[in-house]
């Protein structure tokens, strides 16, 4: 290494003396150049990750504060149910008086579930626990005496309980339960229960949007998540094992019904860190359980034992930085390519001042921007020194005017962020909210806080093309009185309602004309009105006014513009859905005559053929049989009959019956279906169902296959000619596997019959697969038989 390094010397030295300074003035700017360029890229960076992080805990934070206010808001609304008149006289009154008090007691919870898509069931329980009225009828009958929101409402205070698992119908439920009192104030008397979907804290989670990939979770006491920004599969599992006391403890609240165990995603990091007493605001996760770096930020709720994990991988946090350094970088480069051209250039001509100009270059590269550049020489070196200067002082009016930029843009994105935010309020709102005067309050309660403004109204038109006002904020009773309704192209609403194009007045007195006198006399200056489009028609118009002579800028123009599409927007949604309702009606009817048409064919269409052929046989052959034979084959046809007419009758009841009939074994099932096609059928059935074994199906998944079975070898028999039938069940990795084969004569199902009629039992086999959330397979050649094969998903509880 020392005899390289000689070499090298020497080398250098032998070179001329323009070469050696080209050389050192290179080392030097280039060295220079990488310092400052690594100071500013590291001291970027730690800027960006601040800043980003700091984000993060304000969105955790933010997130916590709206979920405390929703269960606020949850937990009022049930306190209220519970102080109802009706409620506490159906609980005071006694048995025998309960049944005049049933309809209007109930009518008020089927009102109170209407007032919200995330209420599924009211509940009245009287002091033991048991159910004296429901909206739903599975809880009828059931007594809630042990469930810890009944003890919880007993103690006289209002209970919202962890989201869990119903037992009744395994759908995931928030238990919230509130004491009734009637004549002691301080024993509850009855308890009102009402079950919420989790999408309630579900939807809040899921419309968090941190960065690109980030999300936010909520976790209860135990780790459990509640809730998952990106993938609803996580809810319920824990993030870490836990304990058996832990689980015996769920198992005994019944929180999770039937559930066998909670599953667990091995995060031990984080579970350590939401445990952590005081919670910090920040975690960055470097632990073997991430592929890369992450930062957390909990925040625990107030109202709950809930805590929000919000999460951002580094890749996006440090993203802006790495973009930064790049450009840094690229720029770099290119300077240090520009000032090796240029040195190359003078270095032949400049020899005396190259230490002073080096000695300024190296301020410069140190930031140093206030000390002036004076070298004195040769002309060359005078332009070259002035070209310093120059460069100096433009860096300087450019850093300043960054910096003042950056002050401005400030502002602005400040500005644009309240804007943004009331319109996002708008938006979030009219996706929920189902309610037309709500949405329009709202709307214009944003409007007027984005616009400064002290007043406006919401006109609406009629089928007439005249508006009326139907939400206002701010004006008195006379204003109220005088702006209540403009005729197409009356004053300033009425114009805007006409030709849907904004207004924007800085000073109403300046159209005294088209302002109404009530108006005028209330010295309302600043006017803007926008209106209410959608598909090239007006629904109305969306107006604020202002005591104050302002100036309302484009962009609170536009947003005042975008608030009243949203406003159009939803308003037409709403009547979308009611009339989608309508059709969906129809097509529910439709259905039900399809599945009735497919009983009738597979069921006594099928029965009256058979009878059909008997009788026709017993005809032909009357004459040639004994009278014993003849009186047999009757009593036989008379057993069918009958049995066609328990089907009938089975089949009518099972229309009028709204309540399902118990799971069943697979091979019962099979079997039993196989004994009455007995008479019917003359071809042998093999069967292999060993897989089957102890397996309970839902009584429709049985009737359907049991109907698919039937068609399947009658079609073999009377269709195929065949003499053995296969029936054989498979099972396999949650699917379940039913089929059928003949060694008949087989057909082409791409082919029409002979009487070019469709193949109606296929189509009507097809649907019932497809009512179960199966599929039909055929597969059959001519000559060759026929295999029917029924696939279905076969559920975990399905055992």
């Amino acid at each position: 290494m020392r005899s390289l390094w000689r070499h090298l010397s020497q080398l250098f030295q032998r070179r001329s003396l323009a070469t050696r300074l080209i050389v050192l003035i290179l080392v030097v700017a280039t060295l220079a150049i990488t310092i400052l360029f690594y100071d500013l890229s590291h001291q970027n960076q730690r800027e960006i990750e601040e800043l980003q992080t700091n984000n993060l805990i304000n969105d955790a934070q933010e997130l916590a504060r709206s979920l405390d206010a929703l269960v606020e808001s949850e937990t009022s609304r049930i306190a209220n149910l519970s102080l109802s008149r009706a409620v506490q006289e159906f609980v005071s009154a006694r048995p025998d008086q309960r049944s005049a008090l049933f309809t209007p007691t109930l009518t008020d919870f089927t009102n109170f579930l209407d007032s919200s898509p995330a209420y599924r069931a009211v509940l009245l329980l009287d002091d033991s626990g048991e159910v004296l009225i429901s909206t739903q009828g599975s809880y009828v009958g059931q007594n809630f005496a042990s469930s810890d929101f009944f003890q919880e409402a007993l103690q006289n205070q209002v209970y919202m309980s962890n989201p869990g698992l119903s037992s009744l119908d395994r759908q995931a439920v928030i238990w919230v339960a509130a004491p009734v009192y009637t004549d002691d104030p301080l024993t509850p008397a009855g308890i009102v229960v009402v079950t919420l979907s989790p999408e309630l804290l579900w939807n809040p989670v899921e419309r968090l949007a941190i960065g690109e990939h980030g999300y936010a979770i909520l976790l209860d006491q135990y780790g459990i998540r509640l809730a998952h920004g990106r993938d609803r599969t996580y809810i319920f599992r824990s993030l870490a094992p836990l304990p058996p006391d832990v689980w015996a403890e769920l198992q005994a609240s019944n929180r999770f019904g039937a559930l066998p165990e909670i599953m667990d995603t091995g995060s031990y990091t984080l579970w350590n860190y939401v445990q952590t007493k005081p919670l910090p605001s920040l975690l960055i996760d470097a632990s073997d359980e991430q592929p890369q770096r992450v930062y957390y930020s909990a925040a625990p709720l107030e109202t709950r034992n809930w805590t929000v994990v919000a999460m951002l991988p580094e890749a996006e946090v440090l993203a802006p930085a790495n973009r930064v350094t790049s450009h840094g970088m690229a720029a770099a480069i290119l300077l240090t390519v520009l000032l090796g051209l240029t040195v190359v250039w003078m270095a032949q001509r400049i020899m005396q001042p190259v230490p002073q100009l080096v000695k300024a270059a190296t301020k410069i590269a140190h930031g140093d921007l206030s000390t002036p550049i004076e070298v004195k020489g040769v002309a060359e070196l005078s332009v070259l020194a002035e070209s310093f200067e120059s460069m100096r002082c433009n860096l300087q009016d450019s850093q300043d005017q960054l910096a003042q930029w950056a002050r401005t843009l400030e502002v602005r994105v400040a500005q644009r962020t309240q804007e943004l935010a009331a319109l996002s309020e708008v938006v979030a709102f009219a996706s929920l909210s189902q309610s037309r005067p709500q949405l329009m309050d709202t709307a214009l309660a944003q409007s007027l806080k984005a616009m400064n403004a002290e007043m406006g109204g919401i006109w609406i038109a009629d089928g007439d093309g005249i508006v009326h006002l139907q939400a206002y904020r701010g004006l008195d009773d006379e204003l109220i009185e005088g702006l209540t309704t403009f005729e197409t192209g009356e004053g300033l609403i009425g114009r805007v309602q006409k030709t849907g194009e904004p207004v924007v007045l800085d000073d109403l007195s300046q159209a005294p004309r088209l302002a109404k006198a009530v108006v005028q006399e209330r010295l309302i200056r600043a006017f803007v009105a926008v209106p209410l489009r959608i598909h090239g028609q007006n629904l109305g118009v969306l107006a604020v006014f202002s005591q104050v002579q302002q100036y309302f800028s484009p962009e609170v123009v536009l947003l005042a513009a975008s608030i009243a599409r949203q406003i159009a927007l939803t308003l037409d949604n709403l009547n979308l859905v009611e009339q989608v309702q309508r059709q969906a009606h129809s097509v529910a009817r439709l259905q039900e005559r399809e599945r009735i048409g497919a009983e009738i064919h597979d069921s006594m269409a099928q029965t009256l053929s058979y009878l059909y052929l008997q009788a026709d046989q017993l005809a032909d052959d009357s004459l040639t049989i004994s009278p014993q034979e003849v009186k047999s084959r009757l009593l036989n046809l008379r057993e069918v009959i009958a049995a066609l007419t328990s089907e009938t009758r089975q089949m009518i009841a099972q229309l009028r019956d709204v309540s399902p009939p118990p799971p069943a074994n697979l091979e019962t099932i099979i079997r039993a279906e196989l004994d009455k096609l007995s008479d019917e059928l003359k071809i042998e059935v093999r069967l292999d169902l060993q897989q089957a074994g102890a397996l309970a199906i839902p009584a429709e998944t049985g009737t359907e296959l049991t109907r698919i079975v039937g068609e399947a070898l009658r079609n073999a028999q009377k269709h195929g000619h065949a003499d053995v039938a296969w029936l054989t069940f498979e099972r396999e990795n949650g699917t379940a596997f039913l089929s059928v084969q003949d060694n008949g004569s087989g057909f082409n199902p791409t082919q029409s019959p002979r009487d070019n009629r469709p193949h109606f039992g296929l189509s009507v086999m097809q649907a019932r697969a497809a009512r179960i959330g199966g599929q039909l397979k055929i597969n059959s050649e001519m000559g060759k038989g026929t295999r029917i094969e029924i696939v279905w998903p076969v559920n975990s509880q399905e055992r």
